[in-house]
């Protein structure tokens, strides 16, 4: 069951803005009891992509929008959507997921200057393909 469907925005350790899709699902059995996390690029995003920013966006979306998994590692289940980009030479331009883990899953800060406050961040990503049913179930 989908709990939030919104359009995310970031700005990256340089300053540049993104914007992402962020659907979180009901955990479910399949999910091991943890909220489920789908991430999107949207059409025309022009700043930093959700791959390069998911260690920002992952802490991002924990303390805006699931507080309440705040302690619990993991605190959800995260993965990046990759949708068709139409081009048949490169094989990650078919639609694909990766489940994405990190390292560790306290926020811990990153101040970018003093005047743009202070990032939180999870530790460093892994990513692992995962097909389509996975996702769905």
């Amino acid at each position: 069951m989908l709990l939030r469907d919104v359009e995310h925005a970031y700005r990256s350790l340089a300053g540049s803005e993104g914007r992402c899709h962020v659907r979180i699902y009901a955990p479910t059995a399949a999910s091991g009891g943890l909220p489920i996390v789908l991430l999107g690029e949207l059409a025309g995003n022009t700043g930093p992509s959700v791959t390069n920013e998911v260690e920002q966006i992952a802490a991002e979306v924990l303390s805006r929008y699931l507080p309440e998994q705040d302690g619990a590692e993991p605190p959800f289940l995260l993965v990046e959507h990759y949708p068709d980009t139409g081009c048949r030479r490169d094989e990650l331009a078919a639609e694909h997921f990766d489940q994405v883990t990190f390292a560790h899953y306290a926020g811990r800060p990153r101040f970018w200057a003093v005047q743009r406050g202070m990032v939180q961040r999870f530790g460093e990503p892994d990513w692992h393909r995962v097909e389509r049913a996975q996702v769905e179930a």
